[in-house]
């Protein structure tokens, strides 16, 4: 009986190493290192790819410029994205969040060029960094208009997320992100209901149709201190792995105990916290201190993304003229480290993370375009073929705005507006 028992008891103590082993390589996110700080994990964001209020076409100071229509500082794009993944990468940061613009690459129904997004991705695999992608903007043919800011076809959004997700499957493993502050007007003109309906279940659906295992993340807010418009999206029928917010004005963590206290109430308390944009400009002299409040103490937030990793203006086009400074990076337009990317890196270097995920470019370059006639993909959104995290009964979100505690930096600019859409 004894040996029995401590058969069974060895038996139990082995299942529960390996499951503990499992859980750490899956939680790659919130794992500290011994003597660490139990704060969140940590990545950057890099420059929009696009901003259709200004111009038409991509941002000529970011990763997807074309020539000769590119700032000085990307004659050569790839080049410059590669040198900016490998200072996050020395950062210590475990992802890099970078806009996927729909529009440039999937440039009439069917019809895709993934040149760019191939060279990106292959860059991100040698350097060792793993992107985060954000497949947002409507392209005109889809519903798009002028602004590309109107809910797409369902059907339209539900292809692109699955041919994205077919070509990419083995480096996006740890979250493809659906959108940028759907709620703030500036980047999407629909409601709640039409952003889950339109946007996020159709993405959720064509993503999980290729790997169930790719986690899904709620388009980043940006003006939702309450929670209302995350009780919305699950008031909704929304689907996502992940909940993600920005602030820059208030108090990120607030916001967090916020969202947990949403996604407690509507049956979803393990779903993890996203802190996707938060930051100030150097000049204010409270990067650092921001970076202290976020980094240095356990909280809600899982993993948090700096904007930006690099100083980067706003610009018209064509010809590319610079309309307004920023000093939003940690590091300077030169590639020179302020004092808060030291800070950064000394709690980043810190943490712990799963290799990142290895991509390859297909045997072919050729695209790889759906048939002519439009088959069901393209028809209102079907059913996710995998069921959501959890079926929530909704619930009224708290409508109580986080406190801003001493010390955090003061409402400019508002949480309700990010140095990505000036």
């Amino acid at each position: 009986m004894k040996l029995r028992r401590r058969s069974r008891a060895l038996a139990v103590a082995l299942a529960g190493a390996l499951v503990g082993t499992t859980f750490i390589w899956l939680a790659w996110s919130a794992a500290p290192a011994a003597g660490a700080s139990s704060g969140p994990a940590g990545g950057v964001n890099v420059e929009p790819s696009m901003r259709p209020w200004r111009y038409v076409g991509a941002n000529p100071q970011s990763w997807w410029c074309q020539p000769p229509n590119c700032t000085s500082d990307f004659a050569n794009p790839v080049a410059t994205a590669t040198s900016e993944m490998q200072q996050a990468k020395a950062l210590g940061a475990q992802n890099v969040r970078l806009e996927i613009p729909w529009p440039l690459i999937e440039t009439s129904s069917g019809v895709y060029d993934w040149s760019r997004a191939d060279a990106i991705f292959q860059a991100a695999s040698q350097v060792g960094i793993t992107i985060e992608p954000i497949l947002m903007w409507t392209p005109q043919w889809a519903g798009g208009g002028a602004q590309l800011t109107n809910p797409p076809s369902a059907g339209d959004m539900q292809a692109f997320a699955q041919a994205f997700a077919q070509r990419y499957d083995s480096g996006i493993r740890r979250g493809v992100e659906i959108w940028n502050e759907e709620d703030t007007g500036k980047y999407f003109t629909g409601s709640a209901a039409a952003y889950v309906s339109q946007i996020l279940n159709p993405a959720y659906a064509g993503i999980k149709a290729v790997d169930t295992g790719i986690p899904v993340i709620l388009g980043g807010t940006g003006a939702d201190s309450n929670g209302s418009f995350l009780g919305a999206v699950i008031s909704a029928g929304g689907h996502f792995d992940i909940a993600a917010f920005h602030n820059y004005g208030g108090s990120p963590i607030g916001q967090a105990q916020t969202y947990q206290t949403v996604l407690g109430n509507a049956g979803r308390s393990g779903t993890p916290i996203w802190l996707g944009e938060y930051g100030s400009e150097s000049g204010t002299s409270s990067q650092i201190t921001l970076i202290q409040q976020v980094l240095g103490q356990s909280s809600p937030i899982a993993m948090a993304q700096w904007y930006n990793l690099r100083d980067t203006d706003s610009w018209t086009c064509c010809p590319p003229a610079d309309v307004d400074a920023g000093t939003w990076g940690l590091l300077t337009s030169g590639f020179s480290q302020k004092s808060s990317y030291t800070t950064m890196q000394g709690y980043l270097t810190g943490r712990t993370a799963a290799p990142p995920p290895a991509w390859s470019a297909p045997p072919t370059a050729a695209p790889q375009p759906p048939p002519a006639t439009p088959t069901p993909d393209r028809s209102p959104t079907p059913a996710p073929s995998t069921p959501a995290p959890s079926s929530p009964t909704p619930r009224t979100p708290p409508t109580a705005t986080p406190s801003v505690k001493p010390g955090e930096p003061s409402p400019s600019p508002s949480p309700s507006t990010s140095p990505s859409s000036s």
